[in-house]
């Protein structure tokens, strides 16, 4: 499932050495899909349990910046990120316009943003602080549109 964010670069001959520090290009990505056939890169997906601005900030601008230097036509320009919570909808509407702002800040408009909800409330949250409640969660895809 996590594999190396270096590994990845130099199977795509992506540079990653110049990159500064704040895109957290020397650690693991969560999955990895791969090619059935070929074994190789396609999307890169990261995973939250929580909506906090901290962790949701840095996994999307890291995710931003492999879609931006991706070599053209990779599939890897497209990745996404998951998350699952406890918040309601309205929660995600805000993180959105939030992950929105922060990509357009590192990279204009060079990366396009969807994001898609996913029904979970027929399933109830174990968390100490959301105990008993429904759960919610969506899918946020950043693609390259240079």
């Amino acid at each position: 499932m996590e594999d190396s964010i270096p590994k990845l670069a130099e199977e795509i001959d992506m540079n990653i050495l110049e990159a500064p520090k704040r895109f957290r290009l020397g650690g693991k990505a969560d999955l990895v899909l791969r090619s059935q056939k070929t074994k190789n890169l396609k999307h890169v997906i990261e995973f939250k349990r929580g909506l906090g601005v901290s962790g949701i900030k840095k996994d999307a601008i890291r995710l931003a910046w492999i879609c931006a230097n991706s070599p053209e036509g990779h599939r890897a320009e497209k990745n996404f990120l998951v998350a699952v919570t406890h918040k309601p909808e309205s929660f995600f509407e805000n993180r959105t316009k939030d992950i929105e702002v922060w990509v357009e800040e590192e990279f204009g408009n060079d990366i396009k943003i969807s994001f898609e909800p996913v029904d979970l409330s027929t399933l109830i949250s174990t968390h100490e602080k959301g105990k008993g409640k429904k759960l919610f969660g969506g899918v946020w895809e950043f693609r390259y549109v240079g």
